[in-house]
């Protein structure tokens, strides 16, 4: 059994393959580490002699910006490139202290080192499944203001994905009407052997998405709104869900793309809850 040790903060580097916060993000962070220190050990392994952080790495970060002298760390002798890889690609990916956009950023450097072009074969090295791949890749159509933002954490995951679903030219509106409107629609998901249903007893008939599911509607904000205006939202509803299922997104992707067209419409109708 492995144990950790305690070594040189500034003898240890990072391995290339494992993404790095910019210093904005990591200085709340060093401050913690100057008052608290580093109680969990990062992960190291030695190559050419050198010793490299592969886990653990915004620790890392906050200790050199901290000026913390020793960190306590556990060193892997003896590991194979492809298992230090798959040992990132487990706490990158699998993990949700890391945001969409970092673990894109970890794909395109995978892809970069060994040259794939296949998302098949990226999955295969990673042991992740395609489909997840292809949604974290889609990625590629963010501008480079948005990935910006979004390396800064400004950006949600699911609104990161949902823009990767839209053309560029409306990002940028998408992202100032998401920060404006406060109001959301709650939407769920039930067995298909469920009636959907909605706030007055308004019903609308299942959603012909050609999914096993269907949606629930609480439209506990919409105090403000005539029988009209919510007759037209579930129609509108169900058109979206349509749209965005025939494009292949999942749930809650498809989800966050008729949440932010409704509040898109009607902002002005919806009160916050």
């Amino acid at each position: 059994m492995l144990h950790p040790s305690l070594h040189p903060v500034l003898s240890i580097g990072f391995y290339p393959l494992a993404p790095r916060n910019l210093d904005a993000i990591i200085s709340d962070l060093a401050s913690s580490v100057k008052a608290t220190g580093v109680h969990d050990p990062i992960s190291i392994t030695r190559v050419d002699g050198e010793l490299l952080c592969f886990k653990g790495v915004r620790t890392l970060q906050a200790a050199k910006a901290a000026g913390i002298e020793l960190i306590p760390g556990i060193v892997y002798e003896g590991v194979t490139e492809q298992e230090i890889l798959i040992r990132i690609a487990g706490n990158v990916l699998h993990t949700k202290s890391h945001n969409a956009f970092e673990k894109y950023r970890l794909l395109k450097n995978v892809q970069a080192k060994y040259g794939i072009t296949k998302n098949v074969e990226l999955a295969k090295l990673l042991f992740i499944p395609e489909p997840r791949v292809t949604k974290l890749l889609r990625l590629d159509n963010l501008s480079e203001e948005n990935r910006t933002a979004a390396e800064l954490r400004k950006l949600g995951s699911e609104l990161l994905y949902y823009l990767a679903s839209r053309p560029k030219a409306e990002h940028a509106k998408l992202i100032e009407e998401s920060k404006k409107t406060r109001c959301k629609v709650f939407v769920k998901t039930y067995s298909h052997t469920r009636t959907p249903t909605v706030k007055k007893s308004v019903r609308q008939e299942h959603f012909a998405t050609g999914r096993p599911d269907v949606a629930k509607l609480d439209l506990q904000p919409l105090k403000k709104a005539t029988p009209e205006q919510v007759a037209e939202m579930l129609d509108d509803t169900a058109s979206a869900v349509r749209k965005y299922a025939e494009q292949g997104l999942e749930w809650k992707e498809i989800w966050a793309g008729v949440n932010l067209e409704l509040r898109l419409k009607y902002g002005k109708v919806v009160q916050h809850a």
